[in-house]
């Protein structure tokens, strides 16, 4: 399907770009000169007419949560995101036996300190709260798995 007139083009661009960070193009193709229209995301290019756009769609939504959303927000502290909590942690914890609910409960700790300094007291008890729950999975989890074994 191609895009009729400039100003529908330019309207598509726009939602896009506020959507998903993403810019329609059309290039000239080398044989012929013949005009394609596609999706330039951050990822990848996509013709429009690829069965892959919904993933690139995805995969360019959570490039930009992580590089300028919540992600780089409450995470990031300005590194690259293989030295960022996410990726520390997780190696922190190869091989322990209920490392989802570890991996969370340190997640939830490490930003009450966070949320204690941007937002106050109350932002960092309430993060603790839900790391205290996390917690409380894992003894719960630990004490099955303990039966489990008998």
């Amino acid at each position: 399907m191609g895009i009729a007139d400039e100003a529908t083009r330019d309207a598509l661009a726009k939602e896009d770009e506020a959507i998903m960070g993403r810019k329609r193009f059309t290039e000239d193709e080398e044989n012929g000169g013949a005009i394609r229209q596609g999706v330039r995301s951050r990822v990848c290019v996509c013709p429009a007419s690829t069965p892959y756009d919904s993933l690139a769609q995805v995969l360019d939504a959570a490039l930009l949560q992580a590089s300028s959303g919540k992600g780089a927000e409450r995470h990031a502290n300005n590194q690259p995101f293989e030295n960022q909590p996410i990726m520390q942690i997780t190696r922190l914890l190869d091989g322990h036996p209920v490392g989802a609910l570890a991996y969370q409960a340190i997640k939830k700790i490490i930003e009450a300190g966070r949320l204690y300094t941007l937002h106050g007291p109350a932002a960092a008890v309430k993060e603790t709260m839900g790391a205290i729950n996390y917690a409380a999975a894992m003894a719960i989890r630990l004490r099955e798995m303990g039966e489990a074994k008998k």
